[in-house]
């Protein structure tokens, strides 16, 4: 199947062939199971201006002046969502409400327990009269400030962005059609590699990850015993997280060009727009793309940087695309373990002998992105934590503590956890990267 025809079948069936299993939730139908924004909205059991074959006699009205967020109570969204392919629904939007060049705009969003991460797709109701609203749970959008999983959410939210009066009834999840809400490595294929008859592609389809290139030149074997190496060193460093939520991906193309167009073409599955990177790597929802590079060849550094983002992103809950101290830091610290640079300590002593060359420390690591000319830095700073006597053992409570908060800022859990200030972190860091070759470099 190809990119055409693949974004054909979504936006026309917006689900996949085969025989549909559904699961009606008709607790959700009920108002007094739906959380209420405080004022300027209500939500009410009401008779929609026109009927619907098959519809019972009320739906739920939503009216709001926009800004609004409305979401389910506990226990009210059970069930493993990870196996459901989509959520589906119809809306009826009166004629002229609000116009027809100016419709309401919602989000559907599926929180955690605590609402710091959700999945979520925006639905643009242009449509007057009954509309079926179809939700793929794989094209959503994932939360900036922490990734979610599928087995932790636990609410069923709408916000809406304008304002509206709306009736919404027959929510219904899609099960066991062979789609769940992952990606399957064929369908990941066909978006990413549109052109490419599928005997073209190279492929490690492999439980831990997938690598899908259509570079011919890339020595397959040679990359995957490259992420191999990388995941046991990762796991063996960090032992304390857990399982991938889901496994981590990379795509090499072989024209930069193609490179440069899937995170557009991927944002536009998902109903947001995307820039093209400008970088040689781009991660984004745990999937690390990068270009095929002849003067670099199969172990193109940055291949491992971007699949170490992805790679935390899943077993950490830490967003790829954060640009964060740790993100970059831990990134960074393992392209130098697989990929040495000889003159790596001078330039750490260097930037650590001007003050203008690098960062209080403070801001590095407020859980801001990270200048370019900074990620050495956050390098150092990683690699501390990770072999200091002093910080080592607190790492564990350091990564709860960050998925916890849905933050890398590292100043609340300075003495908390670290048991230090700013000051003599400051130092401790400095110490460490005053010290010999093997200190400062993998």
């Amino acid at each position: 199947m190809n990119l055409a025809r693949s974004i054909s079948l979504f936006l026309v069936f917006g689900l996949s062939t085969g025989v549909l299993a559904t699961e009606a939730l008709p607790g959700l139908a009920n108002p007094a199971n739906w959380h209420q924004p405080p004022s300027n909205a209500t939500l009410i059991a009401a008779a929609p201006p026109a009927g619907r074959d098959g519809a019972p006699g009320t739906a739920l009205k939503f009216t709001t002046d926009g800004g609004r967020f409305f979401y389910t109570r506990s226990g009210c969204l059970t069930g493993d969502l990870a196996q459901a392919e989509a959520l589906t629904f119809w809306v009826y939007r009166a004629p002229g409400e609000p116009t027809a060049t100016n419709y309401p705009v919602i989000e559907v969003q599926f929180l955690e327990a605590d609402g710091r991460a959700k999945f979520w797709r925006r639905l643009d109701l242009q449509e007057t009269g009954w509309s079926r609203q179809v939700v793929p749970l794989r094209f959503t959008a994932w939360s900036p400030q922490r990734s979610p999983r599928w087995a932790n959410v636990r609410h069923l939210g709408i916000y809406f962005r304008t304002p509206a009066t709306i009736w919404l009834e027959g929510l219904t999840l899609t099960r066991d059609t062979g789609t769940n809400a992952t990606f399957s490595a064929k369908e990941l294929a066909d978006i990413a590699f549109p052109s490419a008859a599928p005997a073209a592609l190279q492929v490690a389809d492999k439980p831990d990850f997938l690598l899908i290139t259509d570079a011919p030149p890339l020595d397959l074997n040679q990359l995957e015993e490259r992420l191999q190496k990388f995941l046991s060193t990762a796991r063996n460093d960090l032992s304390f997280l857990g399982a991938p939520a889901t496994r981590p991906v990379l795509l090499i193309f072989q024209q930069p060009a193609d490179y440069q167009q899937f995170t557009p073409r991927y944002a536009k599955l998902l109903n947001l727009t995307g820039a093209p990177p400008t970088s040689g790597g781009y991660t984004i929802q745990a999937i690390a793309t990068s270009a095929w590079d002849p003067a670099q060849g199969t172990l193109r550094p940055v291949y491992v940087h971007e699949f170490a983002h992805a790679w935390l992103d899943r077993v950490a809950a830490l967003p790829s695309g954060a640009g964060d101290w740790l993100q970059e830091g831990l990134a960074n610290h393992y392209q130098l373990v697989f990929h040495p640079q000889t003159n790596f300590p001078q330039l750490v002593r260097d930037g650590i002998a001007r003050v203008d060359w690098h960062l209080p420390l403070d801001q590095l690591c407020s859980g801001k992105r990270v200048p370019l000319n900074r990620y050495w830095q956050a390098a150092t700073v990683f690699r501390f934590l990770l072999t200091s006597p002093k910080y080592k053992e607190h790492l564990p409570a350091l990564f709860a503590a960050f998925q916890k908060t849905a933050s890398t800022d590292l100043a609340p859990h300075l003495g908390p956890i670290l048991k230090t200030d700013w000051e003599q972190f400051t130092a401790d860091w400095l110490g460490f990267c005053r010290q010999d070759q093997a200190a400062v470099a993998p």
